[in-house]
This record gives C-alpha cells, structure tokens and sequence, in this order.
C-alpha cells in the first residue's frame, strides 16, 4: 500500500465514520495495542483477510492519522506477534510516510479453511480464536471452534457407523444396486448387494448401516438421526395481522423423499408467475423451482455431519421476500463462497453420501443430485433466464445460508440510471445495475448478514450467468467509466457500490428522513472530515452516523430477557421512520455491539441482543454518564 491507496482508503472510511468487516484501525502510538492478537485471528479466520492499519485513530468515526513513534519496533513486534499465531502468518506489512505520521499498514491473509482456526499459540485454541464480525473481533463460542477443528480432517463422517437399531430398506436397497448396474454393469454386475453397499460406504465393514447409508436407503430414518428430518416453517406475511403465527412442521424421511417433500411444501407457499425464457412464456414459481432444487439437495448432501452437528435438522424457511435454507455446519473446507457456482469444488465434506445421492432416485423419479459439481452454476443460469437475483451465501463458523429472494428484479431504475448516463440499451449491463441496487436496498434495511455479501467480479459473473469473472470484470469497469458504479476502497479486493447510495426514504435522492445520518458523497466529491460535535449536542447534519447507537444499546439492555425487536427499539428511541430506525439498528450491528437472535435475515419476529462487546460499550457510556 502506498500514500495514495491510504488517502484513498480513509476518505471511503470517514464517509462511513466506522472500521469495516475487513478493516481495523487502531492508534498505537508508543506499542502494539493488546489486542493484536485478537484481530490477527479474527482475520485470519475470515474469508478474504484483512487491514489492519496502526497509527490511524478511529475515534468518532474521525480516522485521523496520529502516526506510530518508533514505526519500525511496531512493524518488528507486528512481525513476531504473526509468528506466534498457529498458524503463523505471512502478513504483508507496509510503512507508510503520511504527513500528520508513519502508519504501519499490515495486509493479514487469510488461513486455509482446513487450517483453521488461527489463534495465539501459546494459548488453547478454544480461548483464543477469533472471527470477524462488522467492525469487531468475536471469540468463537465452543461449537465453532469444534467446527472448524472437525473441518481439519479429511475425514467422511457420512461413513461413521449410524445408531444402534439402524436399518436398511431392503427395497430401496434393490432399486439402488439396479441403478448402479445400470450405471456401470462391466464394474458391479457381478457384485453381490452387501458388497456393493460397503463399497459405496452404504454399511461397514461388519454390514452396519453408516450414515449415509441410513439417510439414504434407511428404514425410518428419522427415528435414529436429525439429519433425517427438515424443519419447515412459513413465516407470517406483511398482510397478516400482528401476532399471526404458523405451525412449522417437520418433513421426514430419506433424503430423496425429504427432497421430494419440500419441493411440495414449497410449490404450496411459493406464487407462480409467468416468466419468458428463450422466447416463450412459462408457468413458473417465484423463485425457480430447479433452483430451490439445487440448493435444497446441497444443503441434504453436504451439510455437515460431524458428532457436534448430527442432531440439528436443516431449517427450510419462507417469508414474503426470500426462501432461506440454513444447513448445519459452515462451508466445507475444500469450497469458498467467492466462487460458488464459478468453479467446480475441488473435494467434497461427506464423500459416502456424495457417492449414493448420485444413484438414488427420489419416489418422484428424479436423482438427489443432478449436477454434483455444476448445480450452483445451473441455478444461477436460471435465476438470470427467469429475471430473478442469483442464490445468496452466508456462511458462518457452525451454519451455511443459501437465501433465494422471491420474485424478478425490476431493471425499471437501472434501465433509467443508464439512459441518463447517455449509455445504450444492453440488458447486460441493465441486470448487474438492478442485482446490485437490489442488494443494497437490502442492506439499507439492516438485513442481518447481508453485509458480508461483496458485489465484486464474480457475484456479477453469476448474475450474468454463464459468464467468467474476467467478462464481468470488464463490464463493471465500463459501468463505473460512465459514472454509474463506483469503486469502493473499504474492500481488499475490488467491488462495486451504485454511484449514488440507495435509499428507502428518499426525494429526488436526498433523504426525507430527519433523523437519518447524512448521506455520503462519492469518493471523487468527498469534502475534508468536519470536526467531530459534542456528543451532547443536537441532532443534525453534522453528527457522526454512531451518534444514537447508544442509545440502541440503551433500549436493548433496559428490555425484558435482553432482547427487543426492531420495533421496540424504535419506541424506544422515539423513532417514527423504518428507514431511520433501520439505518441506527444496521449501524450498531455492522460495528459489532448487536446480534440477530434468529439465523434467518428475513425472520419479522427478529429480535436483537447485545454482543459482549456491547455489553462492554453500554457499560462505558453509563459510567461516563454517572461520572
């Protein structure tokens, strides 16, 4: 990094007035601060890496340059505290020569999958591993560091032996050696049925039952194992009145009439549109149905089967703007979000169950899994053809999200951004402009989790699909050319942001909200940082975007349990506005200090809680008030 990309970066961070998922910024005159270690681990175990800037302050959202005083003891400290991490790490530490000081700029690369999680060494892994989360490091609680340790191994826990009283259909047991001989009659024709089921790792050596065979050729499954059963819930709709609530069930079975069941359920929930593909006009849900299928059979193939994860069910639920499968388990070691859909997964976590879902047929005829190594790539294909988002992924350290919002995408407002851009008609370039305003409309509204989602080259390959990150790369750069996109800086990689932000409350593109934080110039309009107020003061233009987080905090902890809806935070705050409330709730949990109570982002009986760091900031800012 040199001046430039450094004034470059603290002009994007004072826009937001607050550190960023994969930026920290931390004074550190005279010493490495105390917590060094915490945000190397936090990085480390973050997909993408981070930022860690010393000698910039972030106070009030200010990033003034403070400089480091004997900047090359730092970057020697810096050097030897990576060292002391397991694994060690190779950050790229710059010096770089600003006029208000020297700041140590360290680049901090993320640790393999299977190598995680980094942590101090000379402490045990379970109290010292961290994640980042908004602006914050977060210790992993004990099930994510087991997570992560289960994920080190190469181990197939499909072939783990399955509960005493298991047993396999003898039926299914037929139809899947015809199948496989069908398949490959030269290799299995001869091959007695108990052979066959031990050499696709159906039973054990001793012809017990494992537990892929169990989840997929087993009689009752759901009596030995959660992993045979699906929580199926359809949340209340915005037309309901308030206090609706609907019964959710629980889908059973092998996991060819667990695929086969929730399709139904969903056909049942889910509108059907007319949509044109290829020049003609077809009966489809709102979301495609051979996406839901694809993902719905990833989440029953490759979610985790560890001994920590076995007993949770995958959770399949509906509201009115997305369908959310969250599987137990974080991404497999040998995948990456980044390049889901882009590339095929060079290993896979239950290699046994792999194995059969590609022979076993569901009762309605069709194989568990299609596409083994392309069906992220196929649903993103019919998402573009269909005109709705491609799948979104969060992945977290015991839980992996596939969210697939509902309905087309109106290209309305990206059509118009690009007339008035003077640029031609080009649907490409129309449907990257929507996908991305969608996005941020969602963030806009403080759609928990949303925030780790990156618009960069290859979410746009797969909105284009099928397209290359390289092509895609090239049409952002166009759009961003022609003032309708613009490069952010707060990202180590590039992405992308509208050139003008995305409000939900807003005239002409200036916000009607009066409690709302002031909009933010691009980074070729940014004016210098304005002295930051007194806290005490009144509201107004001037105000750092955090000015009432506190007071979210405040609400939170004065609630009955500790939690407290969005709603209530907002009575709380006298907060007349959605939009505004929803701007203090994204603030407060992008810096770290909330969480969600619920894992799904679209869940209206959400609830929040304070995180210990939270806690630790609303303990402060009530002493600072006694004192």
């Amino acid at each position: 990094m040199d001046l430039s990309a450094l004034e470059e970066l603290l002009t994007e961070l004072r826009h937001v007035r607050t550190d960023h998922q994969a930026i920290e910024a931390k004074r550190a005159g005279q010493a490495l601060p105390d917590t060094t270690h915490e945000t190397l681990s936090a990085f480390a175990n973050t997909d993408g890496g981070g930022l860690l800037l010393l000698g910039v302050d972030e106070a009030s959202g200010a990033f003034d340059v403070t400089g480091v005083d004997n900047a090359q003891q730092i970057q020697s400290d810096l050097q030897s505290k990576c060292v002391l991490m397991d694994p060690p790490l190779r950050a790229t530490i710059d010096l770089i020569q600003h006029p208000d000081g020297i700041v140590v700029a360290a680049v901090v690369p993320p640790v393999p999958r299977g190598q995680r999680p980094c942590h101090l060494a000379k402490d045990a892994v379970e109290t010292s591993s961290y994640i980042r989360v908004g602006d914050g490091d977060q210790k992993l609680t004990g099930a994510e560091v087991a997570q992560m340790l289960a994920n080190r191994t190469n181990y197939d826990h499909s072939a783990a032996p399955a509960p005493e009283g298991s047993e396999i259909d003898p039926h299914l047991v037929a139809a899947f050696a015809a199948q496989v001989r069908t398949t490959n009659p030269a290799k299995y024709d001869d091959m007695p049925d108990d052979l066959l089921l031990r050499q696709f790792g159906a039973t054990t050596e001793a012809g017990h039952p494992t537990y892929a065979g169990l989840l997929t050729l087993g009689t009752l499954p759901q009596l030995r194992c959660a992993a045979a059963r699906i929580t199926y819930r359809r949340l209340p709709r915005r037309t309901d009145p308030p206090g609706t609530r609907y019964a959710g069930k629980h889908l059973e079975g092998t996991i060819g009439e667990l695929l086969d069941d929730t399709l139904a359920a969903l056909e049942s929930d889910l509108d059907t549109v007319q949509v044109e593909r290829r020049g003609q006009l077809y009966d489809e849900l709102d979301t495609p149905r051979e996406a839901l299928r694809e993902v719905i059979s990833n989440a029953l193939v490759h979610r985790s089967l560890t001994e920590s994860q076995r007993e949770t069910s995958i959770l399949v639920e509906v509201t009115d703007e997305a369908v959310v499968i969250t599987s137990p388990g974080n991404l497999h070691v040998s995948a990456d979000t980044a390049t889901l859909g882009l590339a095929p997964m060079a290993g896979v976590r239950n290699l046994s169950l792999v194995r059969q879902s590609e022979q076993v047929r569901t009762p309605s005829g069709a194989r568990v899994s299609e596409h083994q190594t392309s069906g992220i790539a196929s649903a993103d294909r019919l998402c573009h053809e269909t005109g709705t988002m491609p799948v979104l992924f969060i992945d977290k350290p015991v839980s992996f999200q596939a969210i697939l919002l509902r309905g087309s995408i109106d290209t309305t407002r990206a059509t118009n951004t690009l007339d008035s851009a003077g640029l031609p008609a080009n649907p490409r370039h129309a449907r990257l402009l929507a996908v991305l305003l969608r996005l941020d409309e969602l963030r806009e509204l403080a759609i928990s989790g949303l925030a780790s989602i990156t618009f960069d080259a290859r979410l746009a390959a797969r909105a284009l699909a099928p397209c290359n990150p390289e092509d895609a790369a090239a049409e952002l750069r166009m759009l961003e050319d022609a003032g309708t996109l613009r490069r952010t800086r707060t990202r180590l990689a590039a992405a992308w942001a509208p050139a003008q932000p995305t409000t939900s409350g807003t005239t002409n593109g200036h916000s009607t909200d009066p409690h709302a934080p002031p909009e933010l110039p691009t980074p070729d309009q940014a004016a210098p940082p304005q002295p930051v107020p007194d806290q005490k003061a009144k509201k107004g233009p001037g105000r750092p975007r955090s000015h009432r987080v506190p007071e979210v905090l405040a609400a939170i902890a004065a609630a009955p349990g500790g939690e407290l809806s969005p709603k209530g935070i907002a009575e709380a705050m006298n907060l007349s506005s959605p939009t505004s409330r929803a701007k203090w709730i994204r603030a407060a949990e992008e810096a770290g200090l909330i969480a969600s109570t619920v894992e799904n982002p679209f869940n209206p009986h959400t609830t929040y809680k304070l995180t210990f760091q939270g806690r630790k900031v609303h303990e402060a800012e009530q002493r600072k008030t006694r004192n």
